[in-house]
């Protein structure tokens, strides 16, 4: 029922102008396995199971300022699709933000899995040490979850795995996206000795049916019989009266 629903998604974004933005080839292939979706917009991270099934939510905090990462340092997050490339035990790791409190111990969590993206080797998805700031745009360009929730993904997970990182500026629903994945269940076959068991037995059903009740087409057929053998007696009636005048 679910998939069918997502069918119908895809059925009515795809009669939509400029439909997904531009970014359905980023699904491309993905029916086939798990990956993650990232929504900057909702401040999400999805883990998606085979055929479009959302298995997991978390909350998340991304990049400060909005829209596709282009340079170091313009706290952005990254937008596209890419693959995790490292699972990083970040137990004891530190990082300066800048803010003047210097190197923070811990600061990515238990983990960091690293995404392979282009031109940015630094990109990835981690705990933190401030949970505070998870729903808010508060980070560098990596995406930050709760230390809880980055140990319970980072068991779902595996070098290889597909992250796709929704636009700031999508504008389909994220149902659309999905929908591309959506698969109808298989219809059950029939064999052929059965389908003709079952169309005998219509067919005697039926022949019962119309033994048991009215012949509703011959009782029609007779009735225009009658309508129209007494317009001709009429006619014949007025001819001879008209002659004997």
């Amino acid at each position: 029922m679910k998939k069918s629903f997502l069918c119908l998604l895809f059925l009515l974004a795809a009669a939509l102008p400029g439909r997904c933005d531009g970014i359905d080839s980023w699904f491309a292939g993905l029916d086939t396995t798990a990956f993650l979706l990232v929504d900057k917009q909702k401040l999400t991270l999805t883990l998606v199971a085979l055929g479009g099934r959302i298995e997991r939510d978390y909350r998340i905090a991304c990049g400060e300022n909005f829209g596709n990462k282009t340079q170091k340092g313009d706290h952005r997050t990254p937008e596209g699709r890419f693959p995790i490339n490292q699972l990083l035990n970040a137990a004891g790791l530190s990082h300066d933000f800048g803010d003047g409190k210097g190197p923070i111990a811990n600061a990515y969590g238990p983990w960091f899995l690293r995404l392979d993206v282009p031109g940015f080797i630094t990109i990835g998805i981690h705990g933190t040490h401030l949970p505070e700031s998870i729903g808010n745009r508060a980070t560098e360009g990596c995406i930050r979850l709760r230390n809880e929730d980055i140990l319970d993904l980072k068991e779902r997970v595996a070098v290889g795995m597909p992250v796709v990182i929704l636009p700031d500026s999508l504008t389909q629903p994220v149902g659309a996206l999905l929908a591309i994945l959506g698969r109808p269940e298989p219809a059950e076959a029939i064999e052929p000795a059965e389908a003709e068991t079952v169309v005998t037995t219509e067919t005697a059903d039926n022949t019962t049916a119309a033994n048991n009740g009215p012949n509703w087409a011959l009782v029609a057929l007779a009735a225009v019989a009658g309508i129209a053998a007494g317009v001709a007696a009429v006619r014949i009636f007025n001819k001879k009266r008209h002659a004997n005048l």
